[in-house]
């Protein structure tokens, strides 16, 4: 006999329609609750069967929870729907899901997208399309895209520009249990400056190079006060606001 278990959910989606209880029957958690809570719940079609299935949220706790090494703290599981209101696991995803505000969207029957949301520095928006392949019998990353958020003079509302957009082939395909964000969008995520903070220089004369390690003819004194926006090694990239702008990087051990 198939056991089922009863789980109550906090916190439901707005895709969440014609829900009229909470109390939803699943057939296994593959999360430790004890570590963290499930905090949302997307009601879609993923298998284009027309009943609704669910894409579970984990997120484990800010404090105290034991994150297994290469997992991200939120994670996100699959289930399909049998019929009978009772949902049964297929397959989760530990590493697609990076920033903080995040969202799921369907598209079609056979389709949808998961989207995380750049914070701080980052005003990127990272979408990854998904699509279920009947054959295998599970969902593949078939396109990712990466907007840019702006806002333009005299507008209050926030616009997008779509800045990179990649299309994979059948055999390019990834599983979505395999899908890794940092993987996908490293060179994104190296391009986000730091939070920017001042410094002075110590040093009597301190070296501006072009990149680390290449030097230039420029240099800054003692006292000299810059903007420093991202830090790489041994080496500070900065802003000098004299009689012109000055971008370049210095040694760290060049500010106090």
């Amino acid at each position: 006999m198939k056991i089922y278990l009863i789980i109550t959910l906090l916190f439901l989606s707005a895709n969440c329609q014609g829900q009229r209880s909470n109390k939803l029957i699943f057939d296994k958690i593959p999360f430790d609750l004890s570590q963290g809570q499930i905090y949302d719940t997307t009601y879609i079609d993923l298998n284009f069967d027309n009943k609704k299935d669910i894409i579970l949220k984990f997120v484990y706790n800010n404090f105290g929870a034991v994150i297994p090494q290469n997992e991200s703290s939120q994670q996100l599981a699959i289930y399909l729907n049998d019929g009978y209101e009772r949902f049964k696991y297929k397959c989760k995803n530990t590493t697609l899901l990076f920033y903080t505000y995040t969202s799921i969207k369907q598209i079609d029957l056979e389709k949808f997208v998961v989207v995380n949301e750049g914070s701080g520095q980052d005003w990127n928006r990272y979408y990854c399309y998904f699509i279920f392949d009947k054959t295998q019998n599970n969902w593949y990353l078939y396109k990712t895209e990466v907007y840019r958020g702006f806002y333009e003079k005299g507008k209050a509302i926030e616009s997008l520009k779509l800045i990179d957009i990649q299309d994979y082939l059948q055999n390019q395909r990834v599983r979505f249990s395999d899908v890794d964000f940092i993987n996908l969008f490293q060179k994104f995520l190296e391009e986000v400056p730091d939070p920017a903070y001042y410094e002075k220089i110590k040093v009597n004369q301190a070296s501006i190079f072009s990149t680390p390690d290449v030097k230039t003819k420029m240099y800054l004194i003692k006292g000299d006060e810059v903007k420093i926006i991202k830090e790489k090694g041994d080496y500070l990239k900065i802003y000098y606001f004299g009689k012109k702008k000055i971008e370049g990087w210095i040694k760290k051990s060049d500010v106090e």
